[in-house]
């Protein structure tokens, strides 16, 4: 998470460097200091002016030991990079190995004209004795224009800079190139239009890969440069909507060559504010936390319980949760927190213990782990007196709309990280705080209330799941028993195949229309822990047996002359469920079978809309039929309309819902 933004107000101080030339320029953090440009007249090279009588700009290191306290004058900061022309500004990488800076392009050109003498970008590498070996120019560079101000990411791989070649929206704008596996650089590519204006962009500086620093003088600034702050899009891969940084920063004079140090709340710039250019240390103030919105919770720790037990018994058979992780624990109800966002899948298993096996498979349930776009703290809702706790904001799904996290704590001490490790000294409530900065550098924050108590005490951090809640409506008609499984079968096997030989038991054999298979089980009962012996039978027989349940479906009638197809209230769609009613009743009928569809509905309502409700379920149920291979010229469809009730049997108004089709012919 970046850290750079100035919106809560800076302070700004003019360093006193003993020794600089009217301008200086420029700074960027390099060892215990600053390497920055100036103009002061140098002894050991040839002074060149050009025709304004300016003095050529050097690089100078200053070390600074604490903010402002500097250590004696400046030096050159480099023999083997000065030269009698203009040097700078520079840039490093992260190792400060390499350095990237602007020198005039032809060191032979002493011609006092800037128009003669174009710049360019070089690069050296430090050698023994951090002397920097010869620089080696910019495959871009132009005669025919300047590059300039190079800036680059930690490791070198992104170099942006300064130019005024054909083709730009303005004077100077900014570009980038890419460094390839081989060395090489890619063909500059301009920054647009969102970073780039009619004016001039200069001066850019790279703040931990993230964003992008920049001064210009064409989007409506102070006066003169502004600088502006441009966040890093890495999904459409360019830089974002610049925003200018707050008035402490931004004069009305120019503004220009800001570098942070890696706290995001000090650092360096030059400004020609006092008459002529010199360089500033800023500080930007910490915000204040108010009116901090209570946190929403993100539960990462479930208690998951089942509460349908089916059987008490002696036999040898436990209960196992698979929690969808990888993990798996014993009981009906267990504790566990997941480590990571996401949706898991929670299964119930009974194990046979003897023979190491899935017995029954008891239920399953789906936990989603998920943020809103919103800020979160997580972390613990108790700890233990002491103890250290872990604080995150790293997922706080406010990813790509906050630019700055703080965390303030009990003791007012607030801190910039994406997490932090706080212990309590205290039994008690106490408080957390995580402020947000977005991008519009607006400030919010949240709070999170943390209960610290004494060791004896149980940490409670777990939500509590309910595997089975109230039934609908719908699943108040399916009624489960339990068989044991032989096999499963894409293609239907015949009941007098070989495999079924040493069975003597009468072998059932159902359709699964969800996963288009053939099911052939034995035995059936409402009690799962029943059927253990016969399941150890047709194990010793060889089958990979296991109980499993089934619906028994009573909207089917045991002869398979008729179905009730049952809907919702003004509804005349056929759930998934009323379909499979209906591929069971139709898997027995033929081209030739006549059948009978008639539509009801409940008295809610008009009689004329009632009437048409009720042919449209009719007609509904008669075209699904006719999908099943049931010619509609052999259905007959009537649509009864509403039926009347009772005061007393209002509670049956659900049962007048509904579409009867029986089977007149086959």
């Amino acid at each position: 998470m970046a850290t750079c933004v100035f919106s809560q107000g800076s302070k700004l101080t003019m360093l006193e460097i003993d020794g600089l030339g009217n301008s200086n320029i420029c700074p960027v953090i390099y060892k215990q200091g600053i390497v920055f440009m100036s103009n002061a007249r140098r002894s050991i090279v040839k002074t060149v002016r050009d025709e304004t009588g300016e003095t050529p700009f050097s690089l100078y290191y200053q070390k600074i030991f604490n903010a402002l306290n500097v250590g004696g004058g400046p030096e050159l900061f480099s023999d083997q990079l000065t030269t009698e022309l203009n040097d700078g500004p520079v840039c490093f990488t992260q190792d400060e190995s390499h350095v990237f800076f602007t020198r005039n392009s032809d060191l032979t050109n002493f011609s006092n004209s800037k128009r003669d003498r174009t710049l360019g970008i070089f690069i050296a590498k430090k050698g023994k004795g951090e002397r920097w070996r010869n620089p080696i120019a910019f495959k871009y560079n132009r005669p025919d224009c300047n590059l300039l101000h190079p800036a680059v990411n930690k490791d070198g791989s992104i170099l942006i800079f300064a130019s005024d070649m054909p083709g730009g929206f303005g004077g100077y704008d900014l570009y980038l190139s890419l460094r390839d596996h081989l060395g090489g650089w890619t063909k500059p590519r301009n920054l647009g239009k969102l970073v780039n204006s009619k004016g001039d962009e200069l001066f850019p500086s790279v703040f931990k890969d993230e964003w992008l620093l920049y001064s210009s003088d064409g989007k409506g600034g102070r006066g003169g440069l502004d600088i502006y702050k441009s966040h890093w899009e890495e999904e459409l891969f360019r830089y974002g909507k610049p925003v200018s940084l707050d008035s402490t920063i931004n004069s009305k004079s120019d503004d220009f060559g800001i570098t942070l140090k890696d706290d995001g709340l000090t650092g360096y710039l030059g400004s020609d504010r006092s008459g002529s250019d010199q360089l500033y240390y800023f500080e930007k103030a910490l915000p204040v936390f108010k009116d901090c919105a209570p946190d929403k919770k993100v539960n990462y720790c479930y208690i998951i319980r089942e509460n349908n037990i089916l059987d008490d018994n002696d036999l040898p058979l436990k209960y196992v949760w698979d929690l969808g992780d990888g993990n798996t624990k014993f009981g009906l109800q267990v504790r566990h927190c997941y480590s990571k966002l996401g949706e898991y899948t929670a299964s119930l298993s009974l194990i046979d213990t003897v023979e190491n096996e899935t017995y029954f498979n008891v239920s399953e349930v789906k936990i989603n782990i998920k943020l809103e776009s919103r800020p979160y703290v997580l972390g613990p809702d108790s700890i233990r007196v002491n103890d250290y706790a872990e604080f995150k904001a790293d997922l706080s799904g406010m990813k790509g709309s906050a630019q700055e996290l703080y965390w303030n704590f009990y003791d007012g001490g607030i801190q910039m990280q994406e997490q932090v490790n706080r212990s309590f000294g205290e039994v008690g409530t106490q408080e957390v705080q995580l402020g947000i900065l977005d991008f519009e550098d607006n400030f919010s924050c949240v709070s999170k209330k943390i209960e610290v108590v004494d060791l004896n005490t149980e940490i409670r951090n777990y939500e509590l799941i309910q595997v089975h809640q109230e039934k609908e409506p719908e699943e108040e008609q399916k009624k489960l028993r339990y068989t044991v499984e032989l096999l499963n079968s894409i293609k239907q096997e015949a009941l007098s195949d070989s495999i079924f030989m040493k069975v003597n038991y009468p072998i059932t054999e159902r359709f699964n229309e969800v996963d288009s298979i053939y099911q052939y089980t034995v035995g059936e009962s409402d009690k799962v822990a029943s059927l253990y012996q016969l399941y150890k039978e047709m194990r010793e027989l060889g089958f990979e047996s296991k109980v499993v349940s089934f619906e028994l479906n009573y909207d089917v009638s045991l002869d398979n002359k008729e179905v009730l197809i049952f809907f919702s209230p003004g509804k005349d769609e056929i759930t998934a469920y009323n379909e499979s009613n209906l591929n069971i009743f139709s898997r027995k009928l033929n081209s030739e079978s006549k059948l009978e569809v008639l539509g009801y509905a409940d008295p809610k309502g008009s009689v004329r809309s009632n009437k048409k409700l009720s042919y449209r379920r009719a007609k509904n149920v008669a075209s699904y039929l006719e999908k099943c291979g049931i010619p509609l010229d052999n259905i007959s469809l009537d649509a009864l309309g509403e039926v009347r009730v009772s005061e007393g049997e209002a509670e049956l108004l659900r049962y007048y819902r509904k579409v009867e089709v029986r089977l007149i012919e086959n």
